[in-house]
């Protein structure tokens, strides 16, 4: 994550057209992948979070202390959500008196096959799982 100390207009559009891209890549992942995990009983979850303080938050918040975007995946089983992996877009932090961000290196490109990588690694876990699973019933 790059420090940034200098919050301006121009940061704002560029996290904004970065968090727009983000949410649009989990839906179409998300979509895409949907039924390969059906396949297993569960179902994927690929989901981009914008919070403060823990709670629901909005982008005209992006400035603001403890303002956090981020990409979490998880699987949902049986009512019950495990999450597997958390990808980090933008951080507000109060420092020394002043808001400081922390900005993803990543591009939406660099994004999405992050995304694709650990999907495709929780993929590659559950067949193994699966196999596992009939060799013990054997």
């Amino acid at each position: 994550m790059l420090q940034v100390v200098e919050l301006n207009e121009q940061l704002r559009d560029y996290i904004l057209n970065l968090e727009t891209a983000s949410s649009v890549i989990c839906s179409r992942l998300e979509e895409r992948y949907r039924q390969e995990f059906e396949k297993f009983g569960v179902e994927i979850s690929i989901e981009f979070l914008r919070t403060r303080k823990g709670k629901m938050a909005e982008s005209n918040q992006i400035f603001e202390e403890h303002y956090e975007s981020y990409i979490e995946i998880g699987i949902e089983e049986e009512q019950e959500y495990f999450p597997n992996a958390y990808i980090p877009i933008w951080r507000c932090r109060k420092e020394m008196f002043q808001n400081i961000g922390y900005l993803t290196k990543n591009d939406p490109t660099t994004i999405e096959k992050k995304i694709n990588c650990l999907v495709e690694e929780m993929i590659h876990d559950r067949i193994e799982e699966t196999d596992r699973n009939h060799k013990i019933d054997e």
